[in-house]
């Protein structure tokens, strides 16, 4: 059950991660649509539009930091799950045998 809610979890993090990204794009976008609509300067000079763009572009990069941290922790979180899963706990002896050939091995 751990197992499955940590999956679970590394999937919503790498979700959320690549949603802040996307959303970054599209902050950077609307900015540069800003910075054309400020008029010929391209904030250049201070606007009221040129603030708008700057207030996107805070806006993108904040995302984007976020959605960087995210798909971080994603993968840690994913690594952390693949090895608990794969990992050992107690050391077992098995058995492979066919016919008259025996072979033991510990786990």
């Amino acid at each position: 059950m751990r197992r499955t809610a940590a999956g679970l979890g590394a999937g919503v993090f790498v979700a959320a991660g690549a949603g802040l990204f996307a959303w970054g794009e599209v902050e950077l976008n609307a900015g540069i649509r800003a910075a054309q609509n400020a008029g010929p300067n391209r904030c250049y000079l201070p606007s009221p539009a040129c603030d708008r763009a700057h207030a996107h572009w805070d806006t993108m990069e904040t995302a984007r930091a976020f959605g960087a941290a995210s798909l971080i922790l994603g993968g840690v979180v994913a690594a952390g799950t693949l090895g608990y899963a794969l990992w050992p706990r107690q050391r077992a002896e098995f058995v492979v045998s066919a016919g008259a050939v025996a072979v033991r091995g510990v786990w």
